[in-house]
Protein backbone atom coordinates (compact mmCIF):
# COMPACT_ATOMS: atom_id res chain seq x y z
CA UNK A 1 0.00 0.00 0.00
CA UNK A 2 1.16 3.55 -0.74
CA UNK A 3 1.75 6.26 1.82
CA UNK A 4 -0.96 8.83 2.48
CA UNK A 5 -0.47 12.20 0.81
CA UNK A 6 -2.51 13.89 3.55
CA UNK A 7 -1.33 14.96 6.99
CA UNK A 8 -3.34 14.61 10.21
CA UNK A 9 -5.25 17.85 9.37
CA UNK A 10 -6.37 16.51 6.00
CA UNK A 11 -4.01 18.85 4.11
CA UNK A 12 -1.62 17.80 1.36
CA UNK A 13 1.79 16.95 2.82
CA UNK A 14 4.42 19.50 1.82
CA UNK A 15 1.85 21.90 0.33
CA UNK A 16 1.50 25.52 1.34
CA UNK A 17 -1.43 26.31 3.63
CA UNK A 18 -3.35 29.56 3.24
CA UNK A 19 -3.30 31.40 6.59
CA UNK A 20 -4.98 34.69 5.69
CA UNK A 21 -6.07 36.78 2.73
CA UNK A 22 -7.80 40.10 2.19
CA UNK A 23 -7.60 43.48 0.53
CA UNK A 24 -5.16 45.23 2.85
CA UNK A 25 -5.24 48.92 3.79
CA UNK A 26 -4.66 51.81 1.38
CA UNK A 27 -2.02 54.34 2.44
CA UNK A 28 -2.84 57.91 1.34
CA UNK A 29 -3.11 61.43 2.78
CA UNK A 30 -0.60 60.67 5.53
CA UNK A 31 3.13 60.85 6.15
CA UNK A 32 2.86 58.46 9.11
CA UNK A 33 4.08 54.89 8.79
CA UNK A 34 1.00 52.75 8.07
CA UNK A 35 0.69 48.96 7.95
CA UNK A 36 -1.08 47.87 4.79
CA UNK A 37 -0.86 44.13 5.56
CA UNK A 38 -0.76 42.68 9.08
CA UNK A 39 -1.14 39.14 10.44
CA UNK A 40 -0.74 37.73 13.96
CA UNK A 41 1.42 34.61 13.53
CA UNK A 42 0.37 32.13 16.25
CA UNK A 43 3.13 31.07 18.64
CA UNK A 44 4.83 27.84 17.59
CA UNK A 45 3.40 27.90 14.05
CA UNK A 46 6.81 28.25 12.38
CA UNK A 47 8.46 25.46 14.36
CA UNK A 48 12.18 25.49 13.61
CA UNK A 49 12.12 25.35 9.82
CA UNK A 50 8.85 26.75 8.48
CA UNK A 51 8.14 30.10 6.87
CA UNK A 52 5.32 32.47 6.11
CA UNK A 53 5.16 33.97 2.66
CA UNK A 54 2.98 36.92 1.72
CA UNK A 55 2.00 37.93 -1.82
CA UNK A 56 0.58 41.44 -2.37
CA UNK A 57 -0.96 42.85 -5.57
CA UNK A 58 -2.05 46.43 -5.95
CA UNK A 59 -1.47 49.77 -7.59
CA UNK A 60 -0.13 53.16 -6.68
CA UNK A 61 -0.77 56.76 -7.59
CA UNK A 62 1.90 59.46 -7.40
CA UNK A 63 0.43 62.70 -8.70
CA UNK A 64 2.13 65.22 -6.42
CA UNK A 65 5.22 67.35 -7.02
CA UNK A 66 8.74 65.94 -7.33
CA UNK A 67 10.74 65.12 -4.22
CA UNK A 68 8.30 62.65 -2.67
CA UNK A 69 9.79 59.49 -1.19
CA UNK A 70 8.25 56.19 -0.18
CA UNK A 71 9.61 53.64 2.27
CA UNK A 72 8.49 50.02 2.68
CA UNK A 73 9.26 47.93 5.78
CA UNK A 74 8.83 44.24 6.60
CA UNK A 75 8.39 43.66 10.32
CA UNK A 76 8.18 40.54 12.47
CA UNK A 77 7.44 41.01 16.16
CA UNK A 78 9.36 44.05 17.41
CA UNK A 79 12.01 43.80 14.66
CA UNK A 80 12.12 45.69 11.37
CA UNK A 81 13.67 42.93 9.28
CA UNK A 82 13.76 44.73 5.92
CA UNK A 83 13.75 48.49 5.32
CA UNK A 84 13.90 49.85 1.77
CA UNK A 85 14.94 53.26 3.17
CA UNK A 86 13.27 56.39 1.80
CA UNK A 87 13.40 56.02 -2.00
CA UNK A 88 13.23 59.26 -3.96
CA UNK A 89 10.68 58.96 -6.74
CA UNK A 90 12.09 60.18 -10.05
CA UNK A 91 11.10 63.69 -11.10
CA UNK A 92 9.13 62.40 -14.10
CA UNK A 93 6.97 60.12 -11.97
CA UNK A 94 3.90 62.30 -11.68
CA UNK A 95 0.71 61.13 -13.29
CA UNK A 96 -3.02 60.85 -12.73
CA UNK A 97 -2.70 57.24 -13.92
CA UNK A 98 -2.44 54.34 -11.48
CA UNK A 99 0.36 51.80 -11.93
CA UNK A 100 0.71 48.21 -10.63
CA UNK A 101 2.95 46.75 -7.96
CA UNK A 102 3.60 43.19 -6.82
CA UNK A 103 5.43 42.09 -3.66
CA UNK A 104 6.58 38.83 -2.11
CA UNK A 105 7.62 38.99 1.56
CA UNK A 106 8.93 36.00 3.52
CA UNK A 107 9.93 35.31 7.11
CA UNK A 108 11.46 31.91 7.88
CA UNK A 109 12.73 30.30 11.04
CA UNK A 110 16.34 29.25 10.51
CA UNK A 111 16.80 25.90 12.31
CA UNK A 112 15.63 27.52 15.53
CA UNK A 113 12.49 29.03 17.03
CA UNK A 114 14.50 32.20 17.81
CA UNK A 115 16.42 32.93 14.58
CA UNK A 116 14.66 34.23 11.46
CA UNK A 117 15.63 35.29 7.96
CA UNK A 118 13.49 37.54 5.80
CA UNK A 119 13.28 38.77 2.24
CA UNK A 120 11.21 41.32 0.38
CA UNK A 121 10.91 41.37 -3.40
CA UNK A 122 8.92 44.03 -5.18
CA UNK A 123 8.15 44.86 -8.77
CA UNK A 124 6.79 48.38 -9.19
CA UNK A 125 5.83 49.25 -12.76
CA UNK A 126 5.78 52.74 -14.16
CA UNK A 127 4.76 52.93 -17.79
CA UNK A 128 4.98 55.91 -20.09
CA UNK A 129 2.20 56.55 -22.57
CA UNK A 130 2.54 53.98 -25.34
CA UNK A 131 5.44 52.16 -23.65
CA UNK A 132 5.30 48.43 -23.05
CA UNK A 133 8.09 48.06 -20.51
CA UNK A 134 8.62 49.24 -16.95
CA UNK A 135 10.87 52.18 -16.22
CA UNK A 136 13.02 53.00 -13.22
CA UNK A 137 10.71 55.04 -11.00
CA UNK A 138 13.35 55.88 -8.39
CA UNK A 139 16.05 58.51 -8.80
CA UNK A 140 19.25 56.81 -9.99
CA UNK A 141 21.20 57.93 -6.90
CA UNK A 142 18.91 56.10 -4.48
CA UNK A 143 17.54 53.32 -6.67
CA UNK A 144 17.07 49.78 -5.36
CA UNK A 145 15.26 47.11 -7.24
CA UNK A 146 14.48 43.45 -6.74
CA UNK A 147 14.92 42.10 -3.25
CA UNK A 148 16.34 42.97 0.15
CA UNK A 149 17.07 40.60 3.01
CA UNK A 150 17.18 40.85 6.79
CA UNK A 151 17.29 38.82 9.97
CA UNK A 152 15.87 38.79 13.49
CA UNK A 153 16.07 36.92 16.78
CA UNK A 154 12.41 36.88 17.82
CA UNK A 155 10.97 34.09 20.01
CA UNK A 156 8.50 32.51 17.58
CA UNK A 157 6.98 30.29 20.28
CA UNK A 158 4.97 33.41 21.22
CA UNK A 159 2.49 35.13 18.91
CA UNK A 160 4.24 37.72 16.71
CA UNK A 161 2.85 40.22 14.24
CA UNK A 162 4.01 40.02 10.63
CA UNK A 163 3.49 43.39 8.90
CA UNK A 164 4.25 45.30 5.74
CA UNK A 165 4.17 49.07 6.16
CA UNK A 166 4.66 52.12 3.96
CA UNK A 167 5.60 55.72 4.68
CA UNK A 168 5.13 58.57 2.23
CA UNK A 169 7.42 61.58 2.90
CA UNK A 170 4.54 64.00 2.39
CA UNK A 171 0.85 63.69 3.20
CA UNK A 172 -1.14 64.10 -0.01
CA UNK A 173 -4.37 62.67 -1.39
CA UNK A 174 -2.46 62.63 -4.71
CA UNK A 175 -0.17 59.85 -3.41
CA UNK A 176 -1.73 56.46 -2.68
CA UNK A 177 -0.45 52.90 -2.19
CA UNK A 178 -3.43 50.60 -2.61
CA UNK A 179 -3.26 46.82 -2.18
CA UNK A 180 -6.04 44.97 -4.03
CA UNK A 181 -5.32 41.57 -2.56
CA UNK A 182 -2.87 39.81 -0.28
CA UNK A 183 -2.45 36.15 0.58
CA UNK A 184 -0.30 34.76 3.41
CA UNK A 185 0.83 31.13 3.31
CA UNK A 186 2.60 28.76 5.69
CA UNK A 187 5.31 26.98 3.71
Amino acid sequence: MGQSVLNSLGQLKGAASLLDSGTGTAVASTSSETSYVSYAVPGGLLGTTKAIQCFVWGDFLKNSAAGVTLQVKLKYGATTMVDTVANQLAAGVQSANRYPFFQVASVANYNSTAVQNASLFQDISWRSAGADSGQDIFSPSSHWAGSKNGSATEDSTATKTFALSLTWSAASASNEWKPFHYAIYLV
